[in-house]
């Protein structure tokens, strides 16, 4: 499984892993982090499983910073709101995993073992839901 992230070919996701360490190790601390590195942060943070509540009003930019809490740089994003918070590549990493896998088979087999055909769309008949008599 191959992963594409800010223009750049990934075969696994220790790979992003790797390469997210060197962008993380070769920013600047408190500036901005540009061109092909912020395509990369940007691609990499939309993979978060929270991306869009933390995102909040919107990015205005990704940069490294130091968390005081944990003394490890991480990275960080400014909001347009002026705000700011930081992510986890880890949760970023192990949901892109997750969106990638490909969908186990799981069509239940009839009582002579054999597949039951899915049904088509057309087949389908479903009644709309009722309220409960009371």
């Amino acid at each position: 499984m191959s992963y594409i992230l800010g223009g750049k070919s990934f075969e696994t996701a220790t790979a992003v892993a790797d390469y997210a360490r060197i962008v993380l190790h070769r920013a600047v601390p408190g500036f901005a982090v540009e061109g092909e590195d912020a395509a990369f942060v940007a691609d990499l943070f939309s993979h978060h499983p929270e991306a869009r509540r933390k995102a909040g009003p919107g990015i205005a930019f990704f940069y490294v910073g130091t968390v005081p809490d944990w003394g490890t740089r991480n990275f960080l994003f400014f909001r347009s709101d002026g705000t700011y918070d930081n992510f986890s590549i880890k949760k970023c990493i192990e949901s892109m995993k997750k969106q990638t896998r490909k969908p186990e088979r799981l069509r239940p087999t009839g009582r002579d073992g054999r597949l039951h055909q899915p049904l088509k769309e057309k087949e389908y008949q479903h009644e709309q839901p009722r309220s409960r008599p009371r």
